[in-house]
């Protein structure tokens, strides 16, 4: 299916994570057949300081004795099968660094990069030198139109407003749960956050109404089934994630 133009942005939430092991190149591969606009996808650093995309803290998915991936080097996460977890049929997907992402599909389309920072395990000089090796890896790759390709994500305020003084261009999105200050005041939110992202079930009128009348574009996580759609449609918000592109299309072409 060719790539089209909708009202508003839908992103496959760690590629087709329903349909194939989360941040995998078979999950970022199969998005690609639907017309999604782009990827949202996990950054964590390992104890060598090599970036690589992965959701969870803990190789839990992966092997028996689960490990925090700040506590593994690279060499050894490449040795787990990142897919036999979810079915036998894709057994045999490797864990991706940054790079090797970038390579491939910052050609293709859009990124949504969240930065993950679990507690202790970006602690002092250990958080410099991740948004360090992002900015590098990211200049890399730099395409002309950076600013309209990346958006930078995080639970962690602290690491956007550091990634904001490194690469200014990028847009920034403040992922944000209820217990937030901002979820009450979206207002006081820093001036380079363009936009805030929730989950769909905790979103409320009252806040998209203020977080765009205070200038910023709402996001939401994950739109999987007619319901969670018709609830972004109804609150207009700019963008949609969604876990399931082949079930998500199928119900979203006829809205």
């Amino acid at each position: 299916m060719k790539n089209r133009k909708y009202e508003r942005l839908v992103i496959a939430h760690r590629g087709a994570m329903a349909a194939a092991p989360e941040n995998t190149e078979a999950a970022f591969d199969l998005a690609l057949e639907y017309p999604i606009d782009g990827f949202e996808t996990d950054i964590q650093m390992t104890s060598d300081d090599k970036l690589v995309i992965y959701h969870d803290r803990t190789t839990k998915k992966l092997e028996k004795k689960p490990r925090p991936i700040s506590e593994i080097t690279l060499k050894e996460l490449r040795k787990l099968d990142c897919g036999k977890w979810f079915t036998e049929s894709y057994s045999g997907q490797k864990i991706m660094t940054l790079d090797y992402f970038f390579e491939k599909y910052l050609p293709q389309t859009m990124l949504m990069l969240e930065l993950k920072s679990y507690p202790g395990d970006l602690d002092g000089s250990r958080r410099e030198k991740f948004l360090e090796l992002l900015a590098d890896s990211l200049k890399n790759f730099m395409p002309q139109n950076i600013e309209e390709k990346v958006s930078v994500l995080s639970f962690d305020g602290d690491l956007l407003s550091g990634f904001y003084k490194i690469m200014p261009k990028l847009r920034y999105v403040m992922n944000m749960e209820t217990d937030y200050g901002y979820f009450k005041n979206p207002e006081k939110a820093p001036h380079f956050i363009s936009a805030f992202c929730m989950d769909i079930n905790d979103l409320t009128p009252g806040f998209v109404n203020a977080a765009k009348a205070a200038g910023r574009k709402v996001y939401t996580y994950s739109c999987n089934i007619p319901q969670t759609l018709s609830k972004a449609i109804e609150l207009d918000l700019e963008g949609i994630m969604t876990d399931d592109p082949a079930k998500f299309f199928s119900f979203y072409l006829g809205n």
